[in-house]
């Protein structure tokens, strides 16, 4: 969901918090926020009014069912997913084939000389 601010994030709260829950975050913060507590400061002032509207609207349930519709309506719609990129194309590998030679005549190679240092190997070869 975008940034749309709720009475369920002002009581600091889940969506579907039972009215037992619902109280009990409205009593603490009002006891936080309250006025006497901050020197009669505006922010304080200005939050605890957002803590008693939004206990006004969760704790009734008409009230509250107009506003879950309302969050529900201020959802976005999905939207389509994007085309994948085309995929680059492959490296074109050249000259594999020179390793395969360079690996055929290094075995070749090492085969001719243990051939030669065997004992039985006929005395023509060696």
């Amino acid at each position: 969901m975008h940034d749309v601010r709720t009475h369920y994030d002002n009581l600091k709260i889940a969506r579907n918090a039972p009215p037992e829950v619902i109280r009990a975050a409205y009593k603490a913060l009002v006891q936080k926020y309250h006025p006497d507590k901050h020197g009669n400061s505006e922010r304080a002032a200005k939050i605890l009014l957002m803590i008693n509207e939004a206990y006004a609207v969760l704790s009734d349930p008409e009230k509250k069912a107009r506003h879950d519709a309302w969050i529900r309506a201020q959802a976005p719609r999905p939207r389509p997913l994007p085309l994948p990129a085309a995929a680059p194309p492959a490296p074109v590998r050249r000259g594999g084939w020179m390793w395969v030679a360079a690996l055929v005549l290094l075995a070749f190679g090492l085969g001719m000389v243990m051939a030669l240092q065997l004992p039985g190997v006929a005395p023509h070869l060696r």
